[in-house]
């Protein structure tokens, strides 16, 4: 089956998902989920990297940016996370081999309802795995920023671009995580783009994450 027209987008925002390999659970411990992080803080201060929300997890992550800085910001920024996170974690366990997938799943959303659906969906997935009965249990993901953006520390998340989005978002949250209530099973892989008819270019949409290679210096 041939592959689908990638397109571009200045100014949109991707829900990025990468796999750990063979979805091994080498993200298990906490010491590697806040390095996963200290080096997401890095891949911002290098590359001016906007970001709006993320979610770590035993085996794969969520990271959901907006693309302003120009095309070759997401790909650094993955190449220096992805690989300095494998790097650290094969030498302290003296192990050899892959760390992460080949290739990390980037899906283009549109700037409206449909990203605050998808930063929802991103902090409810430790929920819906059955780890936390609340994402304000899980520490590994960006809900405390997003509801309390006026904080004392630097913040992981790009203020201006997650204020606009904390009131829709609190709603949503609130309204979906009642006891009898499960929360949705939104779409989270296989999806190119999620918005409107007609958002994309030809209707299909994927950010040209190709192979991760060595981390930037």
């Amino acid at each position: 089956m041939p592959r689908a027209n990638r397109h571009y987008i200045p100014g949109c925002a991707w829900h990025i998902t990468h796999r750990c390999h063979k979805r091994e659970f080498l993200l298990k411990f906490a010491r590697d989920q806040r390095r996963w992080l200290q080096w997401l803080f890095e891949a911002k201060k290098r590359f001016g990297t906007t970001i709006l929300n993320y979610s770590v997890t035993s085996n794969h992550i969520h990271l959901v940016i907006r693309d302003d800085k120009g095309q070759e910001v997401i790909p650094q920024t993955m190449q220096l996370v992805a690989g300095r996170t494998g790097q650290e974690y094969n030498l302290r366990k003296n192990r050899k081999g892959a760390f992460w997938e080949d290739r990390y799943h980037a899906t283009a959303v549109q700037a409206d309802s449909h990203l605050v659906q998808c930063m929802v969906y991103i902090d409810l997935n430790m929920v819906r795995a059955g780890v936390v009965p609340h994402p304000s249990e899980w520490p590994f993901c960006g809900y405390h920023e997003i509801l309390n953006t006026r904080q004392r520390y630097t913040p992981l998340l790009h203020k201006d671009a997650v204020e606009s989005t904390a009131y829709p978002y609190k709603k949503a949250i609130s309204t979906l995580l009642p006891p009898a209530q499960a929360p949705p099973q939104l779409p989270a892989r296989r999806v190119l783009q999620l918005g409107e008819r007609g958002f994309c270019p030809g209707g299909r949409a994927s950010w040209p994450g190709g192979r991760i290679p060595s981390p930037v210096e």
